[in-house]
This record gives C-alpha cells, structure tokens and sequence, in this order.
C-alpha cells in the first residue's frame, strides 16, 4: 500500500468544508430573516396608515 500525498491533501481541504460553509450558510439566513422582519414591519405600517371602512 503506498502513500499518495494528493490524496492526503484532498482530504485535508474536504475535511475544513463543512465548518469554513457554516458561516456563509448562516450569514445568508441571517440576512433573509433580517429582510423578512423589515418587510413585516413596512408592512404593518401600512396597513396601520390605510383608513378604516365604516
């Protein structure tokens, strides 16, 4: 059985994957729950700002 050093280095960069793709992952669902709270609140404003019906 010889020892391959890319396969080494391949297992090295895969093994970093998943920790180094949890801040992206993270800060991209940070970011959709940031946009979704100001749509709630622009939204109640304007509906608090519409008239009422008789």
């Amino acid at each position: 059985m010889t020892d391959h050093p890319e396969q080494n280095v391949n297992v090295k960069k895969a093994g970093g994957w998943p920790l180094s793709g949890a801040w992206a992952i993270g800060t991209l669902l940070g970011i959709r729950i940031l946009f979704a709270g100001w749509s709630l609140i622009i939204l109640g404003s304007v509906v608090r700002s519409l008239p009422e019906r008789a």
